[in-house]
């Protein structure tokens, strides 16, 4: 087995192995070389930004699926009070499968932002962001909210824009330059 020092770390390597690219850094190892021929398709990232992608993906991923979670047992909770408050006579008619709807949909909504975070998380952090201040807004406009439904609402919201801050701080992923895996020296 042969190896080769890259020049841009002093990494010892196995050309063979890595395809002609150093493990530490992702530079392309020096020419003489020996390397499998066949294109290397795996993307190289820097080890402390792959980790910083991480924590943003986790970040803003969690905090989506927290929203679509906490939105289901709120709404389903609600949806388990309606019963009650048909009988009372204070739902207005048709208000059940709206309440429904709703509660599915933003569900649905934050459930799909979370899966797309998981892959890059600031666009989706960002649309989640816009989603749910307006929602809130409105909540709070409709039903006035009780201190325990705002101070949710307000955990939420930062949460939302840390997830954002974190998630704009980490470059996207971008994968080397392959078109010297394809050379033939």
């Amino acid at each position: 087995m042969a190896t080769v020092e890259c020049v841009h770390c002093n990494a010892i390597n196995d050309p063979v192995q890595t395809s002609g690219y150093c493990e530490e850094c992702g530079k392309r190892l020096p020419g003489g070389a020996p390397f499998s021929s066949g294109p290397s398709r795996s993307v190289r990232i820097n080890k402390a930004v792959s980790e910083e992608r991480e924590k943003a993906i986790n970040r803003a991923s969690g905090v989506l699926f927290a929203v679509a979670i906490i939105q289901l047992l709120c709404g389903g909770g609600f949806m388990l009070m309606l019963p009650m408050l048909e009988k009372d006579k204070q739902l207005v008619a048709g208000a059940i499968p709206m309440l429904m709807a709703v509660t599915g949909g933003v569900f649905g909504v934050f459930l799909l932002l979370g899966l797309w975070a998981r892959f890059q998380p600031l666009p989706p952090s960002i649309i989640g962001l816009i989603i749910y201040v307006p929602l809130t807004i409105l909540d709070l406009i409709t039903s006035g909210g009780n201190i325990a439904s705002i101070l949710v609402k307000i955990f939420i919201i930062v949460g939302l824009v840390n997830a954002v801050t974190v998630a704009a701080k980490v470059p996207p992923a971008q994968p080397e330059s392959y078109a010297d895996d394809y050379s033939t020296d």
